[in-house]
């Protein structure tokens, strides 16, 4: 059994590294006009509509960083504790596009990183990795919303629709 999972992540793993290649290295033409005119930090509250099996928690909190000019790409770390034992760091690196208009799409790939208190000791794992597709309606600074699902790749594949406010600066 060991082996199978053993060989299911590596397959995982290879298509998420190819992914995430293609997405902040790529530079095609298909979107050269576009120019980012977004503020370049945000902070926002994301819900979840389902509670995952690594925390009890249902909301985290946000810091974006937006990067690049020709095409947005950003960097988030956040927050999610369930406020008793455990805290779950999401970090993910992500792909917006259409920097012109007020409609996204958001798409990327990240991580989180857990440590949990049990009978005095301290736990640290990373139980998840994260694929997130979002719509975000947005425009270059003030508020705004997302929506869509997180897939969350841990001992199973758990799609978790997720809603987020948030505040670009």
């Amino acid at each position: 059994m060991k082996k199978s999972f053993f060989n299911s992540w590596r397959y995982v793993f290879i298509i998420s590294a190819i992914f995430l290649f293609n997405m902040c290295l790529s530079h095609g033409s298909l979107f050269a006009q576009e120019r980012n005119s977004m503020k370049k930090n945000g902070v926002y509250l994301e819900v979840y509509t389902i509670v995952h099996d690594f925390s009890d928690g249902f909301a985290s909190i946000n810091y974006e960083r937006l990067f690049g000019k020709e095409k947005i790409r950003a960097i988030r770390i956040g927050i999610y504790p369930d406020f008793a034992t455990a805290t779950s760091i999401p970090v993910t690196l992500t792909r917006i596009t259409r920097p012109w208009n007020k409609h996204h799409l958001e798409y990327g790939f990240g991580f989180v990183y857990r440590g949990e208190l049990y009978e005095g000791h301290y736990y640290q794992d990373f139980p998840a990795m994260m694929l997130p597709l979002m719509y975000r309606y947005q425009k270059s600074d003030g508020l705004f919303i997302r929506a869509g699902i997180n897939l969350w790749l841990a001992w199973s594949i758990l799609p978790s629709p997720s809603f987020s406010l948030g505040y670009r600066f």
